[in-house]
């Protein structure tokens, strides 16, 4: 029961998140700034944080040096944001959502290139996919319905590698990766948030919004969007391990395309879905292959055996 609760809340977590396009765009074409944007959604969501841990007793003590490492942390999660969020104005939701999503790939290169981790030949294929599958997706080919401009590409792509240096940090770096995930969750919502209103302020962008149904789309998008997937991606994580929940995160982009198409309008290609397709099996593909080369180790050893048995 644990696990089924596990798999469920998983798919809450990416598909939540999946929903962004559908209320952070009419919240754009009303006039609200980017930045305004993300500063409401990312400190709304950070006191709704901040409040459930205080009401589940925890703590949101840190010291300098924590103080320190959660502010560079929150630079990446700003990045990550800002241009991704810029990136829907060149690009269709869907599409935008899954270039964004091939962060596993980028964490993959980051980890071997500066942490010497090892990349199996599984890994190796599955970046090849998702490189064609960006090609495809992206109009590269003539395959695509829907033309992407190259500086959105480029600005949605280094979304994904600031994400990935996020995940990169968190896990790598001792403070960080031993620190209770709601208050780090916290912390990186608030920092973020704060460098959003700096950067409003400074670029004279900040709006103070007005009328009831855009404060409503802020708080759904703030509350459901943000806040509830990371709650239920931390029971999920809890429930049923790391490697199936961030494989249950393929559900975001899919939850993307879905609502860019029944309730934006927008259309999609035969080369926009297989690129995008491909993409999602390569993620996949590096999230499980540690279990993929563990089974072909054994088939290996096996077969080894085999063969020295018979001479």
């Amino acid at each position: 029961m644990r696990q089924i609760r596990g798999f469920l809340m998983g798919i809450v977590a990416s598909g939540s998140f999946g929903f962004l396009p559908l209320f952070s765009l009419p919240l754009m074409s009303s006039g609200i700034s980017v930045s305004s944007l993300l500063t409401y959604r990312l400190l709304l969501a950070a006191i709704a944080m901040g409040i459930i841990v205080k009401l589940r007793g925890g703590s949101l003590r840190i010291d300098r040096y924590e103080l320190f490492e959660l502010a560079v942390l929150a630079v990446c999660y700003f990045s990550s944001a800002m241009l991704l969020f810029m990136g829907y104005n060149y690009m269709n939701s869907g599409l935008a959502t899954v270039l964004h999503f091939s962060y596993p790939v980028f964490t993959t290169l980051i980890m071997f290139l500066f942490y010497r981790q090892y990349i199996s030949p599984v890994t190796l294929a599955a970046m090849v996919m998702a490189i064609t599958g960006v090609l495809l997706s992206t109009g590269v080919f003539g395959a695509s319905g829907m033309m992407a401009e190259p500086f959105g590409i480029f600005i949605v792509v280094l979304s994904g590698l600031a994400y990935a240096l996020y995940m990169v940090l968190v896990n790598n770096r001792p403070r960080l990766r031993d620190m209770d995930n709601q208050r780090l969750t916290f912390y990186a919502l608030l920092f973020s948030g704060v460098y959003f209103l700096a950067f409003s302020l400074c670029n004279q962008t900040m709006i103070i919004p007005s009328g009831v149904k855009v404060w409503g789309n802020l708080l759904v998008l703030s509350l459901f969007c943000t806040l509830l997937s990371n709650i239920t991606l931390v029971e999920a994580l809890k429930s049923i391990g790391a490697t199936l929940g961030a494989v249950l995160g393929a559900v975001e982009p899919l939850t993307a395309v879905l609502i860019g198409v029944l309730f934006l309008g927008e259309t999609l290609s035969t080369g926009d879905i297989i690129g995008m397709v491909l993409i999602i099996i390569a993620v996949v593909l590096i999230v499980l292959s540690p279990r993929i080369d563990r089974h072909i180790g054994k088939r290996l050893e096996r077969f080894d055996r085999n063969r020295q048995t018979r001479h």
